[in-house]
């Protein structure tokens, strides 16, 4: 199971170098996981693809939640996460290699024990430009059914640079 090329991390360690912003759009979900968090009583988060962190910190939580952050991009959070209740996976998909996309997926689906949240672009967000540069964005009919294979759909909507979903884990509870 191949996550990532090795010139994959090294390209986007260099964006996260270069442009300070990269992964600041993410930070637009930081309500709607708190909500999730707190209507379903979450205890352990996962943020896959964390970047720098930043949306942990933007939280509004009820109650104690352990967080795990999980970027290979990021040498602090480059060791491998452990399966959490609840992994979010913000603007990150969309990133992953296409020939990784079957394997990120299979470990997204691994680590999730009740449910998930995540957040993908479809086409290139107006402020990427240069960062999508020479990325092939799919269409959420190409992306439903990978998820699908891995998950039950809870929640699904469009928004203007793709979709959110909110996916159970097969074996999850019922949820909020």
């Amino acid at each position: 199971m191949t996550l990532f090329t090795k010139a994959h991390i090294e390209g986007q360690k260099k964006i996260h170098l270069d442009c300070p912003a990269y992964g600041k759009a993410s930070l637009l979900f930081a309500p709607m996981v708190s909500e999730l968090v707190n209507a379903n009583e979450v205890t352990g988060l996962l943020d896959y693809g964390a970047g720098l962190g930043e949306v942990p910190k933007h939280l509004e939580l009820n109650h104690q939640v352990n967080v795990q952050l999980y970027d290979p991009a990021i040498p602090e959070y480059e060791s491998a996460p452990a399966p959490a209740e609840m992994v979010i996976c913000l603007d990150v998909l969309d990133v992953v290699e296409a020939a990784s996309v079957p394997s990120v997926l299979d470990d997204l689906q691994r680590l999730t024990q009740k449910m998930a949240f995540f957040a993908i672009n479809t086409k290139e967000a107006g402020q990427q430009g240069e960062l999508a540069e020479g990325r092939e964005f799919q269409s959420v009919e190409w992306w439903l059914p990978q998820l699908m294979e891995r998950f039950e759909l809870h929640y699904f909507s469009r928004i203007d640079t793709g979709f959110v979903v909110v996916l159970r884990a097969f074996s999850g509870q019922s949820l909020q």
